[in-house]
């Protein structure tokens, strides 16, 4: 099938089909549950990884586009890495780093084989933007070895997951 491998799709996809069946239901609160159902152990964690990147991303929309604030929820909701004003190459290792957390907690937990390879598989399809970011915002950080590893994980990530996209589906072609 056609899997996404940009962030938050999954959860975006949950809240829309939520939402289209009571359209008054509180989002925040949906959310709380989409991270506790879907990633398990890791659910706290995977939603302080959310809202992480919600802040920082509006923070640096806000910063590169001062007269264009209304348009900052848009902007997160489409996840639309256009600029590299918009991470840091620390933050977005600052994530990395809390996906690993994620990881380990979920391979803490009490799972068949089966059921822990669908669960880290959901961890590791959101770090698939962050690896995308850092190897198209700061490829001049990377010696050609390090890129190119880099470059490899990636393929492998697409190829193990059935990655066949990457753009949000709710932002523009």
């Amino acid at each position: 099938g056609v899997k996404n491998g940009w962030a938050f799709d999954t959860l975006y996809d949950y809240v829309c089909g939520k939402i289209m069946w009571d359209p008054y239901t509180n989002i925040p609160d949906l959310a709380a549950n989409f991270f506790e159902k879907y990633y398990h152990e890791a659910g706290d964690i995977m939603q302080q990884y959310y809202y992480m990147m919600k802040t920082h991303y509006k923070l640096a929309y806000i910063k590169s586009n001062p007269t264009k604030t209304e348009l900052v929820d848009y902007a997160f909701s489409t996840m639309g890495y256009n600029n590299a004003n918009f991470e840091s190459k620390g933050f977005l290792e600052q994530m990395n780093a809390l996906l690993d957390d994620a990881v380990a907690a979920i391979s803490a937990g009490d799972y068949t084989k089966t059921e822990l390879d669908d669960l880290i598989e959901r961890v590791e399809l959101e770090r698939f933007t962050i690896r995308f970011a850092l190897l198209e915002y700061f490829s001049a950080d990377y010696q050609t070895d390090e890129y190119l590893a880099m470059v490899d994980e990636m393929e492998a990530m697409v190829y193990r997951y059935g990655i066949s996209y990457i753009m949000s589906k709710h932002q523009g072609n």
